[in-house]
C-alpha cells in the first residue's frame, strides 16, 4: 500500500469498515441479507475528518533560571536528562513554584503538556533538598500512583536516565511484573540481552523493596491495595518508614470515576493514616475541566477523591500563544506542495521562501515558520478554528483557492514550521466512527430492519438479530420476562434489558437465542436441543407451543409466528456459554466462546476493528535512501555506502481510560491479527508455488520455514508447531464459513488419485449410471461426505507434536481425537457414525439430492463409498481397539481457485469447488450451484482480501 493522505485514509477507513460489517454480518441470499445490505447503505458510519487546533504553551524561566533565584537546589544540577537551558512552559514552572511553596496541586493541562515535569521536578528538588541538609533516611518519600501498568512502563526508561548519577536517591517500580528476587548478576545480564543499563540506586526486586524502602515509589492502584494487605509487604509502610513522606502523585486522576473514584478516596483514607503527617497530593489530568467554568468542580472532585483540602488556587492551568503577527503573505498553493515535498531540503525551501521575501532561517523548520506565519492563508485557518473544530471538508469551501491536496500540505507545514521550539500552532486530525449497536428485523410481510436501537418498526415489534458465525444462520436474540401487569411473557430485547454490557459470565442475565424456522440436524442434536414456541410480531409476548393453558395476547392469529428456542448442551467437557450458545443447530459448529454473533460490535470489538484499520492505512510504503550531492571523479575517493530499500516500520498507539476495555480490546487485535495472518501465510505459499497443489506435508514444510524465518508468532511455540495449527484451523473448519474453502480461495481435498486410478468409467456407469453420476462425479461425492471427518474432527495429526493444552487453546472444539464408524448402533463418546443411527443424516440427504433417490439407495451407495473404496483404497486408518476409523493428515493436498472451479449456490449463497448435478453442498438447501469467479463475487469481501493482501508482520 503506498502512502495515504488524511483524506484518502478516512475514504480507506470507511470503506474497509463496512466492507468488514457486510463480510461478517451474513445471512444468505434471502430477503433480509438483501434488508441488510440497503440499510448500511444508508447508515453514516464515519464522520470526519475533522481539523482541530491547539495553540502552543506559553513559555516560562529555564530550570537553570530558576536555580539562580533560589527556588530550585544548586543539586538539582546533578540530575541527567534535563534540558536546563530550555525555557519551560509556564505551567510547570507554575508547579514547580505552587508545590515547593508547600501547597498540593492539581495539575489539569493538554495532552503533550509535560505534566510528567509539573510533578517530578518539584519532588525531585525536595529531595535534592533533603539530601543536600543530610536527610538521606531510608524510606517512601514520594508515591505515585498510576491506573495501569503501560502508564508505570513509560515512566521506567526516563527515571533511571535522570537518576543514573544520583545514587543518594533511590527508586523502584512495584508492579504485577516485579519480580520476588533477582540474582546478584541481573543488572549485568539484563544489560548484556537488552542494552538497558539499570543503576543501583533502582530497587529492582520485591524483597529489595521490602528491605530498603525507595525514596520514589512507583506502583499502581491496584498493586497499593495488595501492598497494604499483604503482611510481608506491609513493612514498606511501617510508621518509621513514611517519617519522611510527603508525596502521593495520582496521574490520569480523571479515570478514577463512579464506583472506582469511591473505592481509590477510600484506600486514599486507609493509605495516608498509615503517616504520623499526611501528606500532599498532586493529581494529574489532561481533562478535567475548562478555566473559568470548571474551578469548583474540579476542587469538589480533588477533595472527594484524596480527603485532603485544595481550594482554586492549587489548580494549575495551561498558558496558550495566541497568532498576533500580521497576514501580509499569500503563498501559491502550489509552493505547499513543494515545501512539503521537499521539507527535508533547506536549500530547496530556502529558495521557495525567498520569493516571498524570507531569507533568514537556520533550518526548515524556522524558514517555515517566519514564512506561514504572515500566510494570509495561516490566518484564515487559525480564524476558522480556534474556537471548535471544523470538518476537512468546511475548511476547503472556506478557503476555496486551494485544492485538497494543497490544503493538506500547508496543514502538514504548519506543524512543521518551529522557531527556538514553539510553533505557530498545531493542527491534527480527528474522525469518529461509530460501531453498529445491532441489527432489528419485524416478522412482517414484508420484513423490515434498522440498524439503530429500537423496539418497534412502525406497528410491529422490532426483534435483535445476529448470525451463526460457522454457516450465517439468523437468530433472534432476547430475554424472555414476565410482565407482572398483564401476566404476560414478552421477548424483551437489548434496548429494554441491557445483555451487552457484561463481561465475562454472568448468570444473572441470561440472553434467549431463536431459530427463525425449524432447520435441524437430527442425528447431531438431541431432541430437546429445541423447544418450540409462539411469538407475536406486533408486541412480542410469547408463549411455550407445549402450554396448552398460556396467556395470549390480544393482537390475534395473524402475527403469531412460530420460532424455536435453542437449549444448550452441557454434558462432558462441553461448558455451557453465558449470554451465547455453544452449538448451532443448523450446522452443528460448537465453540465454546458462542456460535452466535450479534451485530452489536460492543466497545471492545468496534475498538479493536477500527485500530486495525487504522494501522492498516498508516502503512509507509517502502523506504528507498536517496543521496544528495555530487558523485567523486577522482581515483581511490571511497564508494558511500548503499542501503538496500526497506520497509518502515509502522507505531500505532491506543489509549483507553479503562484498563478492563484495553485488555478486552488488545486481545481481541491480536487475535484478529494472528486469525488473518494464519490465512495470508497460506496463500502466500500458494503463490509462491505458483498456485499448484501442495500435500499437507509439503505445506507444514514450507510454512515452518516461513514463519521462522519471518520470526512470526510471539506466542512461545516452535515454527513447527505454528505451521501445523496455522493449516489445521482450515483443515479443520475451526472458522466456519470464513476459512479459504468458504471464501473461495483454497481447499483440502483427500487425494483420491489411487483409488480412482483402480476403478474404470465403465464400472462405475454399469453400478451408478442410474444415478447420472460420471467417475468425477463420484470422486466429488466422496470429497463432500468424507468432509464429517474434518468436522468431527476424526483426523490424524500426530506430526504436528501439540499437546493436548495447545490444542485446546488453538483447535477450541476442533481439538478431539475422534473416530468415524460406518454404522454405530449406539452412542459411544469419541465415536460419530458415518450413517444415521436412525433416520437420515446430512451424509445420506445430500446423496438423496444429488442422485433424486430414496433413503435405502443413497444409504447402499454410501457403503460402497466406505467399505469398497474408502477402506480398501486406504484413505481411513482403523484403530482396531475402536474399529472406527480416522484420516492422516497426510492423505489431503491444498488446492485453490486459480487451477480449480467455484460455484455458489443460488439460495444460500455458499461458496463450494464440489459440484454434482449441480445441487449445493449445504445441509437442507435445496438451491443450485452455479460457476462463479471468486474474485468477482467475493471483490468486496474483507475477509478475503486480507486473506490475500495482508503483509506479514508481527503484531
Amino acid at each position: 500500500m503506498t502512502k495515504l493522505n488524511p483524506i484518502e485514509r478516512s475514504k480507506y477507513i470507511n470503506a474497509r469498515y463496512k466492507e468488514y460489517l457486510r463480510s461478517t454480518f451474513q445471512f444468505g441470499n434471502g430477503e433480509l441479507q438483501t434488508l441488510f445490505e440497503n440499510e448500511l447503505k444508508k447508515e453514516t458510519l464515519f464522520k470526519g475528518p475533522y481539523v482541530a487546533l491547539t495553540l502552543p504553551f506559553q513559555r516560562g524561566k529555564s530550570v537553570k533560571s530558576l536555580i539562580k533565584e533560589g527556588i530550585v537546589c544548586k543539586s538539582f544540577a546533578k540530575l541527567d536528562d534535563v534540558n536546563f537551558e530550555r525555557p519551560l512552559y509556564s505551567h510547570q514552572e507554575e508547579a514547580i513554584r505552587r508545590i515547593g511553596a508547600g501547597h498540593s496541586a492539581i495539575v489539569t493541562t493538554g495532552t503533550g503538556s509535560g505534566k510528567t515535569e509539573c510533578f517530578l521536578y518539584p519532588i525531585l528538588n525536595d529531595l535534592m533538598n533533603d539530601v543536600e541538609g543530610g536527610n538521606n533516611e531510608v524510606g517512601v518519600r514520594a508515591v505515585f500512583l498510576y491506573p495501569m501498568n503501560a502508564l508505570v512502563n513509560d515512566q521506567i526508561d526516563r527515571v533511571r536516565k535522570i537518576l543514573r548519577n544520583c545514587p543518594d536517591i533511590t527508586f523502584g517500580f512495584f508492579t504485577g511484573d516485579t519480580k520476588e528476587t533477582v540474582p546478584q548478576n541481573y543488572r549485568e545480564k539484563y544489560n548484556k540481552e537488552t542494552s538497558v543499563s539499570i543503576p543501583k540506586n533502582e530497587l529492582v526486586s520485591r524483597e529489595e523493596i521490602r528491605q530498603h524502602p525507595p525514596h520514589l515509589l512507583f506502583t499502581n492502584y491496584s498493586m497499593l491495595e495488595y501492598l497494604l494487605i499483604r503482611p510481608n509487604d506491609y513493612e514498606i509502610f511501617s510508621p518509621e518508614r513514611l517519617r519522611n513522606w510527603k508525596y502521593v502523585v495520582l496521574d490520569e486522576a480523571h479515570t478514577y470515576y463512579g464506583s472506582l473514584g469511591i473505592e481509590l478516596s477510600m484506600l486514599m483514607r486507609r493509605f495516608t493514616a498509615l503517616a504520623e503527617k499526611k501528606p500532599r497530593f498532586i493529581i494529574t489530568s489532561a481533562t478535567l475541566g475548562k478555566q473559568g467554568k470548571s474551578e469548583q468542580d474540579i476542587v469538589d472532585f480533588a477533595r472527594n477523591l484524596t480527603s485532603t483540602h485544595f481550594d482554586k488556587r492549587d489548580i494549575i492551568f495551561s498558558k496558550r500563544v495566541p497568532l498576533t503577527q500580521d497576514s501580509n503573505i499569500s503563498v501559491d498553493g502550489a509552493d505547499y506542495i513543494k515545501l512539503k515535498k521537499n521539507s527535508n531540503n533547506y536549500t530547496l525551501v530556502k529558495e521557495v521562501c525567498g520569493r516571498y521575501d524570507i531569507k533568514s532561517g537556520r533550518n526548515v523548520s524556522e524558514l517555515l515558520y517566519q514564512l506561514l506565519c504572515h500566510d494570509v492563508h495561516v490566518h484564515k485557518i487559525y480564524n476558522l478554528l480556534k474556537k471548535e473544530a471544523k470538518n476537512f471538508s468546511d475548511i476547503l469551501e472556506n478557503i476555496s483557492d486551494l485544492s485538497d491536496k494543497q490544503l493538506i500540505a500547508l496543514i502538514d507545514l504548519i506543524n512543521l514550521a518551529k522557531k527556538d521550539g514553539t510553533g505557530i500552532f498545531d493542527l491534527k486530525y480527528h474522525s469518529f466512527v461509530r460501531p453498529l449497536s445491532g441489527a432489528f428485523v419485524t416478522l412482517g410481510v414484508p420484513q423490515q430492519l434498522s440498524l439503530t436501537k429500537t423496539n418497534n418498526i412502525g406497528k410491529l415489534k422490532a426483534f435483535e438479530v445476529g448470525n451463526c458465525r460457522f454457516c450465517n444462520a439468523p437468530y433472534i436474540i432476547g430475554k424472555i420476562q414476565h410482565n407482572l401487569n398483564d401476566q404476560l411473557d414478552y421477548l424483551f430485547q437489548n434496548k429494554e434489558v441491557d445483555i451487552y454490557e457484561n463481561y465475562g459470565n454472568n448468570e444473572f442475565i441470561r440472553v434467549d437465542y431463536f431459530l427463525m424456522k425449524n432447520t435441524i440436524n437430527e442425528d447431531e442434536v438431541e431432541k430437546n436441543s429445541l423447544e418450540e414456541y409462539f411469538l407475536c410480531a406486533r408486541c412480542g409476548a410469547i408463549y411455550h407451543a407445549a402450554n396448552l393453558n398460556a396467556r395470549k395476547c390480544e393482537c390475534g392469529n395473524a402475527y403469531k409466528r412460530i420460532v424455536f428456542k435453542v437449549v444448550q448442551s452441557n454434558k462432558g467437557d462441553e461448558l455451557e456459554t453465558f449470554n451465547n450458545i455453544n452449538q448451532c443447530p443448523y450446522c452443528g459448529h460448537k465453540s465454546h466462546s458462542g456460535v452466535v454473533k450479534s451485530l452489536n460490535l460492543g466497545k471492545d470489538e468496534g475498538t479493536a476493528l477500527i485500530a486495525q484499520t487504522l494501522y492498516e492505512a498508516i502503512d509507509e510504503g517502502v523506504y528507498t535512501p536517496q543521496h544528495t550531492g555530487k558523485l567523486s571523479l577522482k581515483l581511490g575517493d571511497k564508494k558511500r555506502p548503499i542501503k538496500e530499500s526497506e520497509e518502515k516500520v509502522k507505531q500505532f498507539l491506543a489509549f483507553s481510560d479503562s484498563r478492563q476495555q484495553a485488555s478486552f480490546a488488545a486481545v481481541f487485535f491480536n487475535s484478529n491479527h494472528v486469525r488473518m495472518l494464519r490465512k495470508r501465510l497460506i496463500w502466500k505459499i500458494i503463490e509462491d508455488q505458483k498456485y499448484r497443489s501442495i500435500t499437507v506435508d509439503e505445506l507444514a514444510s514450507y510454512l515452518t520455514a516461513l514463519i521462522k524465518n519471518r520470526n512470526l508468532f510471539q506466542n512461545g511455540l516452535t515454527a513447527h508447531k505454528n505451521a501445523w495449527i496455522t493449516l489445521l484451523v482450515d483443515l479443520l473448519k475451526v472458522d466456519g464459513s470464513y476459512d479459504g474453502e468458504g471464501l473461495g480461495l483454497y481447499y483440502f481435498d483427500l487425494d483420491l488419485s489411487e483409488i480412482m486410478n483402480q476403478i474404470d468409467e465403465a464400472d462405475v456407469k454399469t453400478e451408478f449410471g442410474k444415478y447420472g453420476l460420471t467417475k468425477a462425479d463420484l470422486e466429488t461425492l466422496m470429497h463432500v461426505v468424507f468432509d464429517i471427518f474434518k468436522v468431527t474432527p476424526a483426523i490424524k495429526y500426530v506430526k504436528s507434536t501439540l499437546t493436548p493444552d495447545e490444542k485446546l487453546e488453538y483447535l477450541d472444539f476442533r481439538r478431539f481425537d475422534n473416530y468415524v464408524m460406518f454404522n454405530c448402533a449406539k452412542a459411544i463418546n469419541g465415536i460419530r457414525s458415518f450413517l444415521p443411527v436412525k433416520g437420515k443424516n446430512m451424509v445420506v440427504r445430500y446423496v438423496q439430492k444429488v442422485c433424486k433417490c430414496d433413503e435405502n439407495e443413497a444409504k447402499e451407495l454410501l457403503d460402497v463409498v466406505f467399505n469398497n473404496l474408502a477402506i480398501e483404497g486406504g484413505i481411513l486408518k482403523r484403530d482396531p481397539t475402536k474399529n472406527a476409523y480416522q484420516i492422516d493428515a497426510s492423505s489431503y493436498v491444498i488446492k485453490n481457485y486459480m487451477n480449480n472451479k467455484y460455484y455458489r449456490c443460488s439460495k444460500c449463497g455458499r461458496l463450494t469447488p464440489y459440484n454434482v448435478h449441480n445441487a449445493c453442498v449445504q445441509d437442507k438447501c435445496n438451491g443450485t450451484l452455479k460457476k462463479v469467479d471468486p474474485d468477482v463475487v467475493l471483490a468486496h469481501n474483507y475477509y478475503r482480501n486480507q486473506y490475500k493482501t495482508k503483509k506479514l508482520r508481527v503484531s
